[in-house]
Formats: structure tokens, sequence, C-alpha cells
């Protein structure tokens, strides 16, 4: 949507504006007038973004605008980077140049004069498309007449229902439970799931149908009247005769609503809300349906997750999951062979219907798609063209994957947009660091500055990503807080489509394509050295990312700094990682619009002293497999650094990071390395990692780090594995510290008072202790989080004892190898609703005592032997059965 597009590139000028006045001061009133008149254009972009599916010109309006607000960005930040780079040559050379300077701001004002005018004419041609200002509008767009093709009915057998017998037989019980209040059932999932097919079945159910003695489905969608909702239920479930219907034709909604609600009172009513998008729509409907203690039920279906959880607080939301392989199969069998089976397959067609099934990755609609186009093709060239070409095939048509899929992306927010387009930078099945997500966000100027963090903004965008069913959760902390996603194959598919619209984005891997000189975004997944051998010069572009998978045998070596750095100079985003680069060529010092730059397992040995001139770089992240032997001294220019990753185990000299403010994240340098002679300077440093050696003054070190007044999280790592940690007195001065991280020996456990006073989350990795750690562990009284990892504990016996661990709601227990006998004692771990049991190889027998952890929600069970597994499941399952989920991995 071209509404994104100008919306970043405003807040984009604002931004410079603020940050680079003393560069702008000859050209302010110029920039800020390009930042005024965008922002002014924007409010046509909505009727414009609604009308261009129907009108080539407004789509040829749209693609104007789109590429004049980037144009203006590449002017100002184009111009800022010539005057930054002569403000670094030295004064004598400053004044030769200064002449260059004035051309420069003629220059710039020229052009940004030539973009008035071209913005003038743009704006003025809005009439002649018939463009209105937002809300104008009222003409049938393409969206509308996807909705009426999409548009539910409960009637008609569905023959698509693959996998879901559980799923029907779990919500039929719980539309069947008493209540002594109206609860809402939500079924919630991505597009194309089986939701509305889901509900219909439960519906139609007989038992639910001779349950409830009032029945209503409506088909609520994004572009619903209330109105009209009402009245479709009335029709359903008063049945009126043709004079009433004529009579409420001219009757207002609130009446409606009265008119619903009466009737509703005295009936034991189930009502199905298909497709409801947002909140509004339910807190204008929920006046209608009465609160009555009879068991009535509404049941909605939606891909927004806040939508179910704000309907009804208290039931939890029926979340569906993709199909598994073998129920994926058997669907694509029944379209693609007309209700066939396995055996009516032809084997020489069961490869590639395999292969043209995974990439569906489970979507049912994805599947039924695939299959229906593949029934009337009966040759075996006809299914590899399918299979070469199946991203096209699901964008064709109204009714089209794509075009389900696209009302999600239609229904963000701007600012999440393009959150979501740049998902489509990471390659098919990778799964993403949020944190590395976040800082790619923030370097690329997605998330705004505000009061709050930049991260902790970024991180609700994406749980809101989530939470809309657009990205998929891999792998969640014990604090709930998201650590891994994925983006599903055809929502990723859906990505790349607008992202080449909409940001210009390329992915360069088997297809030998030149990438285009208007591109701002380059994904480069194979193929690196034919990429580079192109030799791509795009002045605009921002950000360039190499995919190379981390292989030691197969290393892959860098030798093309010098078309990075003279061909790309607007560049913010430069992720290398696994790359093989010995050295950084000086050069890269020109790039000082550089906010991300990954050199992460690249074997670097040294950074040229010209990265004091990467003032803007937000990330540096030179942690994993390098070889630096010296530490950067230049690190303490970079003024703007929020998180620097590094393995400095081995190098000499001291990090100099007094002038770094808006640091929060040093990890992982050795103890020998710190050297802040002003810690007061260091505001907003949180996490901070450390190697220590068994002599180190960890006193001092905790005298000099308690000063920093919103560190939360420190981790201690021995320098050599046999060594052991120091003691730890001082540890306790840490108040502000809540997460620590002991990984290595350690000869005994200080006492609780010798904790850090607010500590909440402890793990002990490596430790070998041999007395039992929960006698001092279950006196922390805020601990939360509990994890003893990798032979962390080292006897065979352990017993977790009562009156302690108030607190305690997640524990973990992974690697501890000797470990044979558990016992939990009455009383112990009075919150405890996560047990995670892992790789504990001579535990056969669970925990005794374990029917007594009565607030137990999840049980978790991975890499155990077959033996505990098998007794879990069978003789034992009697001990779990007041856990509500247990889980196997």
């Amino acid at each position: 949507m071209a509404e994104s597009a100008i919306a970043y590139v405003a807040q984009s000028l604002t931004d410079l504006l603020v940050q680079k006045a003393e560069f702008l001061k000859g050209v302010h009133g110029q920039v800020g007038w390009l930042r005024d008149e965008l922002q002014r254009i924007q409010c046509f972009l909505k009727d414009a973004d609604a009308k261009q599916e129907e009108d080539q010109r407004v789509r040829n309006w749209v693609k104007d605008i789109r590429n004049a607000a980037y144009d203006a960005e590449d002017i100002v930040d184009t111009f800022v980077l010539k005057m930054e780079s002569r403000r670094r040559q030295g004064y004598i050379k400053r004044y030769v140049h200064i002449f260059k300077e004035l051309l420069d701001l003629r220059k710039v004002g020229n052009e940004i004069e030539a973009f008035r005018a071209r913005i003038s004419d743009i704006s003025n041609s809005c009439e002649t498309y018939g463009i209105k200002s937002i809300g104008e509008w009222t003409g049938c767009t393409s969206r509308e007449r996807l909705r009426q093709l999409r548009r539910s009915s409960p009637r008609g057998v569905d023959k698509d229902i693959i996998g879901m017998e559980k799923d029907v037989a779990q919500l039929v019980a719980q539309l069947l439970k008493k209540e002594n209040q109206l609860t809402v059932i939500s079924l919630v999932g991505m597009g194309g799931i089986g939701k509305t097919t889901l509900a219909k079945k439960v519906f139609n159910h007989r038992v639910v149908r001779g349950h409830f003695n009032s029945l209503a489905w409506i088909y609520v969608s994004q572009e619903y009247r209330t109105k009209d909702i009402l009245f479709g239920i009335i029709k359903e479930v008063i049945r009126p005769t043709k004079e009433q219907l004529e009579m409420m034709d001219n009757i207002q909604e609130e009446e409606l609503e009265k008119m619903l609600y009466e009737h509703l009172q005295e009936k034991q009513y189930l009502v199905v809300l298909d497709d409801i998008w947002t909140t509004e729509a339910w807190d204008l409907l929920k006046r209608a349906f009465p609160d009555v203690d009879n068991g009535s039920k509404v049941m909605l279906t939606t891909r927004n997750r806040d939508v179910a959880l704000h309907a009804d607080p208290r039931t939890t939301p029926y979340e569906l999951r993709l199909l598994g392989e073998e129920d994926s199969w058997e669907l694509f069998l029944r379209k693609a062979f007309l209700d066939s089976t396995d055996e009516n397959c032809p084997q020489e067609f069961e490869d590639i219907g395999r292969r043209i099934v995974e990439k569906c990755d489970g979507l049912p609609l994805a599947i039924i798609v695939a299959g229906g186009l593949l029934s009337r093709k009966g040759l075996l060239s006809e299914w590899e063209r399918v299979l070469n070409n199946i991203d096209s095939h699901f964008a064709k048509g109204q009714n089209g994957v794509l075009s389900i899929l696209a009302l999600s992306y239609i229904d963000l927010p701007y600012y999440l947009k393009f959150c979501f387009l740049h998902l489509s930078f990471f390659p098919e099945d990778f799964v993403i660091s949020a944190r590395k997500l976040f800082q790619l966000w923030i370097a690329e100027g997605l998330i705004p500055q505000r009061e709050e963090r930049m991260e902790v903004i970024a991180e609700d965008y994406l749980n809101e990503l989530i939470d809309r069913n657009m990205i998929q959760v891999v792998r969640i902390s014990a604090s709930k807080r998201v650590k891994q996603c994925r983006i599903h194959d055809v929502m990723r598919d859906l990505s790349i489509f607008k992202a080449k619209e909409e940001i210009f984005m390329e992915i360069c891997g088997k297809i030998e394509l030149s990438p285009s000189i208007k591109s701002r975004h380059q994904s480069v997944h194979s193929n690196f050295d034919r990429y580079f051998a192109s030799k791509p010069s795009i002045p605009g572009l921002r950000s360039l990312l190499l995919f190379h998978r981390y292989d030691p045998a197969n290393s892959m070596k860098f030798l093309h700094f010098d078309t990075i750095c003279g061909s790309f100079k607007l560049l913010r985003v430069l992720d290398l990682e696994n790359m093989q680069i010995s050295y950084l060529q000086r050069e890269i010092g020109r790039l000082i619009n550089l906010r991300y730059l990954s050199l992460k397992n690249t074997g670097i040995n040294k950074l040229p002293s010209s990265m004091r001139n990467l003032k803007s770089l937000q990330t540096l992240d030179i942690s994993g497999i390098v070889s630096l032997k010296k530490i950067p001294d230049m690190i303490c220019k970079m003024e703007n650094l929020r998180h620097l990753y590094m393995n400095a185990l081995t190098c000499t000299g001291k990090l100099g990071i007094d002038t770094l403010e808006n640091l929060q994240t040093l990890s992982r340098i050795h103890i020998d390395n710190w050297k802040v002679k002003n810690l007061r300077n260091l505001l907003n440093l949180r996490k901070l990692g450390v190697a220590v050696c068994s002599g180190s003054d960890l006193n001092r070190f905790f005298n000099s780090i308690a000063e920093l007044k919103r560190l939360e999280s420190l981790r201690l790592v021995p320098f050599d594995t046999d060594i052991h940690l120091p003691s730890l007195p001082g540890i306790s001065l840490l108040h502000s510290v809540t997460k620590l991280c002991l990984e290595g020996r350690i000869r005994m456990l200080p006492p609780p008072h010798e904790f850090p006073p607010n500590i909440t989350q402890l793990t002990l990795h490596s430790s070998f202790l041999y007395v039992n750690p929960m006698g001092v562990l279950k006196q922390l009284p805020k601990l939360s989080i509990l994890r003893l990892r990798k032979q962390s504990y080292t006897d065979n016996q352990m017993t977790i004892y009562a009156g302690g661990f108030p607190l305690l709601n997640f524990l973990e227990l992974e690697g501890l190898e000797g470990l044979e006998h558990l016992t939990i004692q009455d009383g112990a771990m009075p919150r405890l609703k996560h047990f995670r049991i892992s790789s504990c190889r001579d535990l056969v027998h669970l925990p005794v005592g374990i029917m007594s952890a009565t607030t137990l929600h999840e049980l978790e069970i991975c890499k155990m032997r077959s033996e505990f597994v098998n007794r879990l499941r069978g003789k034992d399952s009697y001990k779990v059965k007041h856990i509500p989920s247990i889980t196997f991995g």
C-alpha cells in the first residue's frame, strides 16, 4: 500500500530534520515542505488504494506517489552523505571544498524545487482520476466482490474436512457445557486454515442442533454494516413474514437490536459470527446478545487473537493447527483425484504430488487449490509445470490463495505493513531470531522513537503480527516471550509479492536475474559470487542481506567490499553472517548511514580504524567464530550503538565504552577487557555477558557494575571449561539484576543472602554441583524461573523441598545425566505451572510426589528414554491426569 511508503518516508524525513539539522541548514525549510506535502497526500491514499484494483490509471497514480516518496528520501540522504563525508576531512581540505559544499547546497535546492513541481502535478491529478480524500468514495471494490464470493453459509456438505475429528468433538463438548453466563467460543487461525469449515461442521452437528432451540449463522467480514448483521440474525431466529420484513426495512438499528435481544432472552441460542475482524465489530453486536443463565453461546471465527480475547477474556481461543504430512496428502488426493484414495495415485505422480503438498505447508486452502488445479491435468509434464510455478498459481484469481491471505495484509495498520514486508527477506522455512528481527526493523527506520524503548515497541509489533496469525511462533521463553518465529511458506509468497511492489525488494538466488537499479532491498540466498560478478550498481539500496549456511568445511570467501562500498553508499543494513572474511577493507568507513552490521561467524581477525566513521551504527555483531586479536578501539566512537555482540575472549586491550550512552547489550567480553571509568554514562546497559578466570577479582567487578542502575541480565561464563568460577559474595550488590546465568564449575552455591536480592530468573549450566542445590535455591523469595542445565548437578538423587520456592512458576531440568530419582515434597513450589524435563537419560520414573503439584498446567518431556515416556503414557498416566497439557519432543 502506497500509504505505508508515504508514512515511512515522511517519518524518515522528520528524523533527518532532527538528527541531521546541522547538515540541512541551507535547505531545512525545503525538506520540511517535502515532508508536509507527503503527509498531505497521504490522506488521499486510502481511497486510491481501494480504487487501484479497478482502474489502471489509479494504479499508475499510486505507483507515481510511491516512486516520488522514495526519490525524495534519496535526494536528502545523498546530500547528507556528501556533507558528512566532507566534514570528516581535515580543516584544510574542508576549506578547499567549501565551494563544492555551496554547489551541492544549490544542487539539492534545485532538485527539491523540481521535485515540488513533480509532486504538485501528481497531487493535482487526483481529480483527473476521480480520487477523493478519505471517506468520500463509496464505489464497489474488488474487496467487496471478494467478500461476496467468500460469503459463508452453514448449508451444504463440506467434503474438505481432514483431521478435524478431535476438533469437532472438543468444540461440540464445549458448546453443550452448561454455563451460568453467555460464553463466546472463538476459532482462531490464519486465512485458509479451515475456521469456517470447522465452524460449519460443528454448527450442523446433530447433537448441537438438538441442544439449542434458536440458531443463526451470519457472515461479518471486513466490510460490514451493523444493521445488516442484526437483520440477518433476526431473519434466521424469528423467521419473519413478508410484511414484517418490509416493516423492519424501515426501522432504526437500535430497534432491530432491541427486537433481537428480547427474542433471544427467552431462548437457549447459538449464534455463529463468521469472519469477524475487529474488536469494534464485536462491541457493536454484543449488545444484541442477552447474557442469560441457560447455556447460550456465541461462536465466532477470526484471524485475530485479540478479537477473540476481547469478546470473552475468560475463554481460551480455540487455535486451529496446520495439517500434518499425511492429512495434507489425503486432502490433496481427494481434490486431485476427485475423492479418490492413495491407491489411485499413479506411482510416477506421487513424488511430484508430495513435493507440491510440501509447498503448501499444511494450509488446507493451498492444498485444495493445488489439488483442484491438478485434477484437470493428466500429464506428468503438466504436474511438473505446476510444481515449478506454484507461487504464480496461488496468486491467480480473486478467490485465489494470495487474494484471501491478502485480506489479512490489507487489514494491517500501516506501521505493521512494512514490518510484515521485511519478513520477505528471509529464505523459505528460515527460523528467524526475534532479537535480530527487532534490530533490523529498528535499523530500517520502521520503529518510532517514543518514550518507550524501540525494542519494546518492536516486540509489541511482532506480537500483534502473531496475534493476527501472520507469523508463527517457533520458540518462546519461560517468561512467554517470543524468541524465534517463522513465516508460513504461502504467507511468505504474499510478503514477497507485496514487497516487490511496495518496498522494491528483490531476492537473488537460483534464478539468474540482474538486480534492478531501483531496488532498495536485496536479499541474496545463493550464488553470491555470480551476484557480485554482475557489478550491481544500485545507488538507492538500503539493505543487503546474504544468507549463507554456516559450514566450516565449505566456507564462502567474501571478496566484494569494493562493490558494496562503491555502489551501495546509502546502505543501512549489511548482513554478512557466515561469509568468510579475514579483514574488512578501510572503505567500509564510507558507509556512514550503516545502522546494522553483522560479521558473525566470519572468522574476521581485524576491524579497520575507519569504522570510527560509522556513527549511525546501532547493532554490531562480531560474535561466534571470529579471530579478533585486539579489542577494536574505534567502538567508542559509535555513539548510537545499542547492541554489541563480541567474541573477545582471546583479545588483548581494553574496551572503552564510556561514551556509549545508548548501549543496551554487551556480550561477550573477557573480564580483563573491561575498562569503564565513568559507568554513569552507560545509562541504558541492560544485558552484560562476561568471561572470567579462576583468579578474576569478581568482587571488584561487581562493585564496579553495581552502579549500572538498569542492568537486568548478567551472564558469567568461564574462560576455560576446566576452571571453577571464583566465589561470588559481591554479587548481592547488584540490586537491579533480575536474570542471572552462571555457566561453569561452582564448588558451592553462595548462601541465599549473597544472591542479587531481586533475582527472578536463574540458570545454572555445567556447574557440576554434587550437593543438592534446592536447599539454597528454595529460599530465593522472588525466583519465578529456574533452569538447571547440562551437568549443573551430578548426584543421582534430588529432592525439591516443601516450604520453599513461593513464586516459582517454571522449572527446567535439562541434561542432568546422572539423575535417577527425583522427589517433589508435598507443599513444594505452590505456584508451579510449567515443568520441563529434558535429556535426563538415567531418569526412568516420574518424579515422586508429582501428584501433589496440583497447580501444574504444562508438563513438557523432551529427549527422554523410551522407558520413561512409556511409563508416563501407560501405567503411570494416572499420576499426571490433573495436568491439562502434556507434550513430548
